[in-house]
């Protein structure tokens, strides 16, 4: 992430990402960020950090919502990151999910924002859980969903 400390917004642009020695770390497209805000930027995909999710229904209600004349089914899904560091050093690490519905809960302090954008009757929702992973480490986050599948009539 970094932080807009500048007087102006960053406007939509490529952005060039450079280490303390001037190396070549990431190039990346950032969006429009307000002063003040933060802005992620993709430093590179690690061979040596695994993740992995799945996702697996937990619940279903029949019927449980009628929008505009139908009928809409509630699905509760529970996903699961696992995330291995096979550095042997310590990492940063900053895991983002976007969810096309409501988050509910995430685990080890995930937190969950609302954006304020629907897609249909479902809203968009992401989570965030910032940590730091040492050697070797294995970590499992957690999360749980509601969202409204169509039904008909």
């Amino acid at each position: 992430k970094i932080k807009n400390e500048t007087d102006v917004p960053f406007t939509t642009a490529p952005v060039f990402v450079q280490d303390e020695k001037l190396q070549p770390l990431a190039q990346d497209e950032i969006k429009y960020t307000p002063v003040g805000s933060d802005v992620k930027i993709q430093i590179a995909q690690s061979p040596d950090v695994k993740v992995n999710n799945t996702e697996e229904e937990k619940s279903a209600e029949d019927k449980s919502k009628k929008y505009n004349g139908y009928y809409y089914k509630k699905v509760v899904i529970k996903g699961t990151i696992k995330i291995e560091n096979l550095q042997n050093k310590t990492i940063s690490m900053c895991v983002t999910k976007n969810i096309n519905g409501n988050i509910v809960t995430a685990s080890e302090s995930g937190k969950i924002k609302k954006t304020g954008i629907y897609s249909g009757i479902n809203p968009q929702s992401n989570s965030e859980w910032e940590f730091k992973m040492a050697p070797n480490q294995k970590k499992e986050i957690t999360y749980e969903y509601e969202v409204f599948i169509y039904q008909g009539n």
